[in-house]
């Protein structure tokens, strides 16, 4: 399908001793574009994010920095507190294979992914329910990521500035290069 379409998930994420719990709305543009709204405990917004396949740009709201930069895992360092390939995440929330050049994965009956692993120790397992992810569980060194799914409802067209992030008028503008 190339219609944009949401999905609601909860994650839990461990990074070293410290443990969140996150409700993340995803809005995706198949093939094109992935927005995250992350909220924590009591509702309270964390940030927003976008990604492209060239770019990657987020509103951390507590601190209030807007942050830019290129398709790249340090990129993502302030939100997961850990370097996270994006072209990872993209592969996992936009329903495609993870990159072969460096991902060794088990398949399913179905021939979906089960279980998938990185050169450098990281590790994917998948959980599905009938046609759709229903988890996603990605452990690397000190780190854990417990990410469960509902199923996708359709996006009203009339969204078309869910695509876009600006920096917000008050917040500090951070570059990544």
């Amino acid at each position: 399908t190339k219609e944009p379409y949401l999905i609601s998930s909860k994650a839990k994420i461990k990074n070293n001793d410290e443990t969140n719990t996150v409700d993340i709305v995803l809005a995706i543009l198949p093939s094109r574009a992935i927005r995250l709204e992350i909220t924590g405990t009591l509702g309270v917004s964390v940030a927003t994010v976008l990604i492209n396949s060239k770019e990657i740009s987020y509103a951390l709201h507590r601190s209030k920095e807007y942050v830019r930069g290129p398709f790249h895992a340090k990129t993502l360092h302030a939100i997961f507190k850990k370097d996270m390939d994006p072209q990872m995440l993209w592969s996992l929330l936009q329903n495609q294979s993870l990159p072969k050049s460096k991902w060794t994965c088990q398949f399913n009956a179905e021939q979906r992914p089960s279980l998938c692993k990185s050169p450098n120790n990281e590790t994917v397992k998948f959980t599905y329910d009938r046609e759709f992810r229903k988890r996603i569980d990605i452990v690397s060194d000190r780190f854990e990521m417990n990410w469960v799914f509902k199923p996708k409802t359709a996006l009203n067209q009339s969204q078309n500035e869910t695509f876009v992030l600006k920096k917000p008028e008050t917040y500090q503008e951070i570059i990544i290069k």
